[in-house]
């Protein structure tokens, strides 16, 4: 009939600027579990010998010198403005830094870095995780989905939403002079991007950032938007890690993030590699997934879980515990940047033999060689 509107007609709204091809069903699900292969290349690999992993450090950054025992878990808002709010107890502090994680794409549930926001709430800190990506079903819509030119914002307003509630009272009080960002692949990005924008959004300004395997989906059809970072405050202690066997982001929106950073000292930044080792069972493998640190606990139902490991301990938790450290408190920045022998130490297989230490670049100038990219990043990052 003319004039009729399908029932599946695309809405007139924001989401309809994610303007894709119709994908059946089928090959939506073939192309998804293609990117999880690739988060998790080279786990199917054995060790070479029965050496077992270091054990995380009783003390120091990384460490289990835990100051809290438990931790209140909260879950506000609705969608893609939703957000989970981590705080320490037992005891209770009056107040404690703010820590913003930001999950990579589809990965809004808790449970993927639970271990995480345990080890970091039970060191004292306010850990907040915004949703910020909608509806991730498989089956969904395409204006179901949060387009990527809408992620940066949901994020700002899950921010804005979040001090305000744990300022209005009944919460541990965020500090906001002692703010940190992290995240992993799109967070990873989005880290960078939220500490260029957050102070004309009147936000506060993060102290510390920590880029994570970060990527803004240059293979997709529509990735995440660039940003200019030079607005990022010239004060940030900055690190920005990347993986040897990352086969879905590579290296090159890190080196992106390093290289346009130039405002920030080469003293408060540095550009990390972690490398695999394959010496002990099971074995450490660098790739897009290693940030990953699981609490089934915190989940929703999945299945995905990765282990706690010692990539964990002396890579991503030391890392990020020493550089917080540092810009709070002025102390264990050997840590977390100079390329100093305690920030490169992977810690030491059961049998004697070192891990593989991290590999640190301090200068822009001395980047290493691109590293893998994915096939389908190289055909849409070009040269």
């Amino acid at each position: 009939m003319a004039g009729k509107k399908d029932k599946d007609e695309k809405p007139k709204d924001a989401a309809s600027e994610l303007r894709t091809k119709h994908i059946p069903f089928e090959q939506l699900l073939e192309r998804l579990e293609e990117r999880r292969r690739l988060s998790h290349f080279g786990e199917d690999r054995p060790g070479l010998t029965d050496a077992r992993q270091p054990e995380q450090p009783k003390s120091g950054p990384g460490g289990a010198d835990y100051s809290h025992k438990a931790v209140t878990r909260s879950l506000y808002g609705e969608d893609e403005l939703a957000y989970w709010v981590f705080e320490p107890s037992q005891p209770s502090p009056a107040s404690a830094p703010l820590v913003l994680f930001l999950h990579g794409w589809g990965g809004g549930s808790p449970a993927k870095s639970g271990a995480w926001f345990d080890h970091l709430a039970k060191k004292g800190n306010i850990v907040l995780f915004p949703a910020y990506q909608g509806s991730m079903r498989p089956w969904a819509k395409p204006w179901d989905r949060t387009p990527p030119t809408h992620m940066l914002k949901n994020v700002l307003t899950a921010l804005k939403d979040a001090v305000q509630r744990l300022q209005s009272g009944g919460h541990v009080r965020p500090d906001l002079d002692r703010f940190a960002v992290t995240g992993a692949s799109l967070g990873g990005a989005l880290t960078a991007q939220l500490a260029a924008v957050a102070s004309k959004n009147h936000l506060p300004v993060p102290k510390v950032i920590m880029p994570m395997v970060p990527g803004r989906g240059l293979w997709a059809r529509q990735p995440l938007p660039a940003v200019d970072l030079n607005t990022i405050a010239a004060s940030t202690l900055m690190l920005v890690v990347v993986c040897e066997d990352d086969r879905n982001s590579g290296d090159f929106e890190g080196r992106a993030i390093f290289s346009k950073t130039s405002q920030i000292p080469a003293a408060n930044k540095n550009f990390i590699v972690m490398l695999s080792d394959r010496h002990g069972t099971p074995p450490l493998i660098a790739n897009h997934n290693s940030p990953s640190a699981s609490n089934p606990a915190y989940g929703l139902g999945e299945k995905d879980h990765s282990p706690v490991n010692a990539r964990h301990y002396y890579g991503y938790w030391k890392l990020f515990d020493a550089l917080m450290d540092a810009a709070f408190h002025q102390r264990n920045r050997e840590y977390a940047l100079g390329d100093t022998p305690p920030q490169r130490f992977m810690g030491v297989w059961s049998d004697g033999v070192p891990v593989k230490p991290l590999q640190v670049v301090t200068d822009a100038k001395l980047l290493p060689p691109f590293r893998f990219q994915s096939r389908l990043f190289a055909r849409r990052a070009g040269p």
